[in-house]
């Protein structure tokens, strides 16, 4: 119930506090393509999924995982690198919108997959099974 209650108080402030930021979206084909085409050291595959979430449909290749519901999450988000490029991915998109409102406007380099793991299983594109 605490993490239900934090979690809905981070949307609400996060909704506040991002209210004129437009989301710079992309398909999961097209994030496919970025993974393929940018230098893997330039490029932070982010997932913000829960441990469960993850084992239960997979992950794509490469991504960091960090989940949303987390108590340092912010610092975490706030701490990362600016020099790079991020894709920032969820489970359905909801999630990840607000995550990223807050990272474009902390400076961030940062691209929203607003469908989440649903639009890529749903793109046919593979996904990594945790062991």
């Amino acid at each position: 119930m605490f993490i239900r209650s934090l979690f809905i108080i981070l949307s609400a402030i996060l909704l506040f506090f991002s209210q004129d930021v437009s989301a710079e979206n992309i398909s999961a084909k097209d994030v496919q393509k970025m993974i393929r085409d940018y230098k893997a050291a330039d490029l932070v595959i982010l997932d913000i999924r829960t441990p469960f979430e993850i084992r239960q449909s997979g992950f794509i290749k490469g991504a960091i995982f960090k989940n949303a519901y987390d108590r340092d999450f912010l610092a975490y988000i706030k701490a990362l690198d600016k020099s790079k490029t991020y894709i920032l991915y969820c489970h359905s998109g909801y999630r990840s919108t607000h995550v990223y409102r807050l990272m474009v406007k902390e400076g961030y380099k940062v691209y929203h997959m607003p469908g989440g793991i649903i639009e890529w299983t749903r793109s046919s594109l593979s996904l990594e099974k945790s062991k």
